[in-house]
């Protein structure tokens, strides 16, 4: 407990420090310390709160928050409802509220489902797939050639 009130301490004497030199946040002291030790208020009016946990949660004006955690990834819920995950060794993951996902992968390709059961792949060679709810599917080539491959399995290449 003594290491952690030391470090809230030095925390909040160097943001009082940056404060001080440059204007752009204050300090609010929460009078509940075991959870929410401290609290700062950015210049956009944003206040993000360092948790136990070494992250930190930022609330928007708007209703919006992002979580950062130490290992580098975030949490982005928007205030539409949606939200964005993205992990730094993995996939950037947005949902959005009518049932899309978008997973981004970072060799750059990518997963769009619809809530319909469409899918798009993009695939980093330029590959795209329609999967098409009635399951057929439709294949566009880098090279410009299409497939089309219907329920029964039938192809037709153009």
């Amino acid at each position: 407990m003594r290491f952690k009130l030391l470090l809230i301490n030095r925390i909040l004497f160097t943001l009082l420090s940056l404060s001080l030199s440059s204007n752009l946040f204050a300090i609010v002291i929460d009078n509940n310390a075991e959870q929410n030790p401290s609290s700062i208020k950015n210049s956009d009016g944003s206040i993000t709160q360092l948790q136990d946990d070494g992250s930190t949660l930022t609330k928007n004006s708007d209703g919006s928050q992002i979580i950062k955690n130490t290992d580098g990834s975030s949490i982005q819920q928007k205030s539409d409802g949606s939200q964005v995950i993205k992990n730094p060794s993995g996939p950037t993951i947005q949902n959005y509220t009518n049932g899309t996902q978008i997973i981004q992968n970072q060799d750059g390709s990518s997963v769009t489902t619809y809530p319909d059961g469409r899918k798009v792949i993009l695939q980093s060679d330029g590959t795209s797939v329609l999967n098409n709810s009635d399951g057929s599917q439709l294949v566009n080539n880098p090279d410009g050639s299409t497939t089309r491959i219907l329920p029964n399995g039938t192809k037709i290449t153009k």
